[in-house]
């Protein structure tokens, strides 16, 4: 009898200790579980910002090479305005010494007191006037350019004004309306705004 019962105290025991170590595995089991998922969520919620910040310096990399561009362009455009005001100039320097040779002949043909030759020539500045301003204000209408075509034309209007009269002094009728009214009519035809200073 009493052996039977030292086997069922130990039976007991071992039963009850078999249990503990069964509880303490699935305790240990459920923690670790719990520790790994949330290892694995903190896993994932890095690697959504790894991603997150992939994209941001993907777009960052995407705008970088686009102002590159931007900027390569507007280089671009910048070599090629100054292009544009460097060729301007030079004809604004060809269209001054056309304006030159015209004054010149225009002078002589005026000493020679023909009214006739004074208006083809009146029309032959036009014509020059007009092929050469088309070709530069209305090409890139830099301010240089303007800004040399207009003070040539008004210098060679007072040229002919002066001479004009100086030719009619002593003669009727005075046309020293001619130029003046031309080169308004022209200017304001032409749209062409005349600045007061280099700008």
């Amino acid at each position: 009898m009493d052996i039977q019962k030292s086997l069922l105290i130990t039976a007991a025991v071992f039963i009850a200790l078999l249990v503990l170590l069964l509880f303490f595995v699935a305790y240990k089991y459920y923690v670790q579980s719990k520790n790994c998922n949330a290892y694995r969520s903190e896993n994932t919620n890095l690697c959504k910002e790894k991603e997150e910040i992939e994209k941001v310096l993907h777009t960052k990399e995407e705008r970088c090479k686009k102002l590159t561009s931007d900027m390569e362009c507007k280089n671009k455009e910048l070599q090629d305005l100054k292009g544009k005001i460097s060729l301007s100039a030079s004809e604004a320097i060809v269209f001054a010494k056309e304006l030159g040779d015209i004054s010149m002949q225009m002078e002589s043909d005026v000493r020679l007191s023909a009214s006739f030759k004074l208006k083809t020539l009146v029309s032959e500045l036009a014509y020059k006037t007009s092929r050469m301003c088309k070709s530069i204000v209305s090409k890139d209408g830099d301010n240089y350019s303007r800004f040399a075509i207009c003070a040539n034309m008004l210098a060679l209007e007072r040229v002919m004004l002066n001479l004009i009269s100086s030719v009619t002094r002593d003669s009727t009728p005075q046309p020293t309306a001619l130029p003046s009214s031309y080169f308004n009519t022209f200017l304001q035809y032409n749209n062409v705004d005349c600045p007061t200073k280099k700008q």
